[in-house]
């Protein structure tokens, strides 16, 4: 059942009034508040931990040991060490490329990441302060 004889609501209006509301609180909120309620200390150090260690990362290739029982086996592994070692530094540099490239992506992808859950704390905050100010405003009138 609806009251046809009330004024149809003007949505864009009503909007503007909340969003008004909510930059008006967002103003009012301490970022100190915002933050310290739900941060996790020791997962952002986890995930700080884990960029630094791919930052540090780093592909060396060993030194093959070119001794051999076998006659001539260490001629032989000498020989197999410098045909190949220009390939073998070349794999490397592009596996140490990649490894840049990796943690260039995965620390961008954990800035984001922070900076959004810092976002929805601030967000938490300021909801749960708008909850704080209708219960005592409810309970005024």
């Amino acid at each position: 059942m609806t009251d046809e004889t009330a004024e149809p609501v003007d949505l864009e209006s009503v909007l503007a009034d909340v969003q008004a509301e909510v930059d008006r609180r967002r103003n009012r909120a301490a970022p100190a508040e915002a933050v310290a309620p739900g941060r996790l200390p020791a997962a952002y150090e986890d995930l700080e931990s884990a960029v630094a260690r791919l930052a540090a990362f780093e592909y060396r290739r060993t030194v093959v040991d070119p001794t051999s029982s076998i006659p001539g086996g260490r001629a032989m592994h000498r020989l197999i060490d410098r045909a190949v070692s220009r390939q073998v530094e070349d794999v490397l540099h592009q596996s140490q490329l990649h490894a840049r490239e990796v943690h260039d992506a995965f620390s961008v992808f954990a800035e984001v990441v922070v900076q959004q859950l810092d976002d929805l704390q601030h967000e938490l905050a300021q909801l749960r302060r708008a909850i704080n100010d209708l219960r005592i405003h409810g309970d005024a009138t």
